[in-house]
């Protein structure tokens, strides 16, 4: 079954077995002149090694993987993953709730993003994917990444259920809010001034949320709006969908009186880092 992974740029859905087949280049000793003379690494790691890290975790804390979905770029690159989770005081996948509880990673040997993980949510009637900065494992390819990266992913995992137990609430929380429609226009402007969408995406959004592609059982809900945000972010490629829905989630929870669990698993620099170095080939950001 698909998890609602979407694939661009000729990437293609691989098996579980064929991860390994992707192994990870040498690493790289740059050494660097003038104000900041020193050595640097750039240090891949294979995405066998993520996903089997991340599969071996989940198991010795109690969590189940129901299905998954795996991603990779032709050249082996870039890989993206999805993991459906169960297990562990999560009360069931969702399934009541309308969305399951999903697991996603991603991993690159060009230097466009870090290794790591984060926890998502996918709507079953639409297939959306977003994923929320509660518990994330995001480290860049340096020296230490072979020994910072392991812990991080078991720390991550051991407060996954306290951060779907979030999920939960946010999204409760999101089906409840209403959403003045008048407001929408500004609204949507303001989210792409914040990089939760492209500035070509505002009219989408806008349309989406008018004459919605799925019945989502609210009208007039933030709820709506963010189902209209990420019906248009299936248009990106993953590791631009992720960090975008992530910033979503932010300014949702602002308007749906959301209190952000901060029981995120690594620092603040690999964080902030991360996510520049996610979003810097994008388009300009609207000006305010």
């Amino acid at each position: 079954m698909s998890l609602g992974l979407m694939l661009h740029c000729g990437a293609k859905e691989i098996d579980r077995d064929d991860i390994r087949n992707f192994p990870a280049p040498p690493a790289i000793e740059t050494v660097r002149t003038g104000k900041r003379k020193g050595t640097s690494v750039w240090q891949p790691v294979d995405h066998e090694f993520l996903v089997r890290y991340t599969e071996k975790n989940l198991l010795n804390q109690g969590f189940t993987v129901v299905d998954r979905q795996f991603g990779i770029t032709p050249d082996g690159s870039r890989f993206f993953g999805l993991m459906q989770i169960e297990g562990k005081n999560l009360d069931g996948n969702g399934d009541d709730k309308g969305y399951s509880r999903v697991l996603g990673l991603r991993n690159s040997f060009d230097k466009s993003f870090a290794a790591g993980l984060a926890c998502g949510a996918k709507v079953f009637v639409c297939d959306n994917l977003s994923f929320s900065g509660e518990v994330t494992a995001t480290h860049r390819h340096t020296k230490n990444i072979l020994a910072k990266l392991p812990g991080m992913i078991t720390t991550a995992i051991s407060k996954m259920s306290e951060a779907f137990q979030f999920q939960d609430r946010r999204i409760e929380a999101y089906k409840n809010t209403s959403f003045d429609q008048y407001a929408l226009s500004d609204t949507v402007v303001n989210l792409a001034r914040k990089s939760c969408i492209s500035g070509s995406h505002i009219v989408s959004v806008c349309d989406e949320f008018t004459k919605p592609t799925h019945d989502h059982e609210t009208d007039s809900k933030v709820w709506n709006l963010f189902n209209a945000v990420t019906e248009v972010l299936k248009r990106v490629p993953p590791e631009q969908m992720c960090t975008r829905s992530q910033k979503l989630h932010t300014e949702l929870d602002r308007m749906a009186a959301v209190k952000w669990v901060d029981v995120t698993a690594h620092d603040q620099y690999e964080q902030e880092t991360a996510l520049e170095e996610m979003v810097k080939a994008e388009e300009p950001q609207i000006q305010g």
